[in-house]
């Protein structure tokens, strides 16, 4: 998946010459942390957080010029996701500008990436969910999601991840249409170890 679909398009901006105790009170009005920072010919000059104002005693003595980061690390729309997330853990940043043509077009923030990491995983869907260790071979996941798709259970999630030596893989499914007992059944014959099962 594209940052574009998943960007804040549009985000609230601020002036450098803003009042940063101005800038507070417009980030709890508008409940958000961050605010990208446009000069007057809109471009991007800087990211003020939260975290930026809370530092100092007095916010009556600063612009935001004189507390936003201007370090800045930016992508652009047709960043995928999990290159934006890589670059903030490696980066220990929590936001990305998204740029188009030199402007700025959104914002993506770690709350945006736990929020596609639910989606993948069905967290606001309920079903059978599963965690099991499997042989790593071509095929394997193909021969699990067979097995469930034959029984006409809708599979509402399916991930893989590195198992406990490269010989192994961590499958976590989640299914709906079945119940638990039902789900064990099918699996056990195909994973090497079931480590979880349960309704979610």
């Amino acid at each position: 998946m594209l940052l574009e679909r998943r960007m804040t398009r549009n985000p609230i901006t601020v002036s450098p010459e803003l009042r940063a105790y101005e800038a507070l009170e417009l980030m709890k009005k508008e409940k958000v942390r961050r605010f990208p920072v446009l000069d007057i010919r809109k471009n991007l000059v800087g990211v003020l957080c939260e975290r930026d104002l809370l530092k100092v005693p007095s916010l009556t003595e600063y612009l935001v010029k004189d507390l936003m980061t201007t370090e800045l690390v930016t992508v652009d729309r047709q960043t995928p996701c999990e290159d934006a997330a890589r670059i903030m853990i490696d980066q220990e940043i929590s936001t990305l500008p998204v740029m188009d043509n030199g402007k700025l077009i959104g914002l993506i923030t770690k709350s945006d990436l736990f929020n596609i990491i639910l989606e993948l995983f069905g967290a606001r869907h309920f079903g059978v969910r599963v965690e099991c260790i499997v042989e790593n071979r071509p095929g394997m996941i193909a021969t699990l999601a067979h097995s469930i798709a034959i029984m006409g259970w809708d599979i509402i999630s399916f991930g893989t991840f590195q198992g406990n030596d490269p010989s192994s893989a961590l499958c976590t499914i989640k299914v709906e249409g079945c119940t638990t007992d039902e789900l064990k059944e099918v699996l056990e014959g195909l994973c090497r170890e079931i480590l979880d099962i349960r309704e979610a």
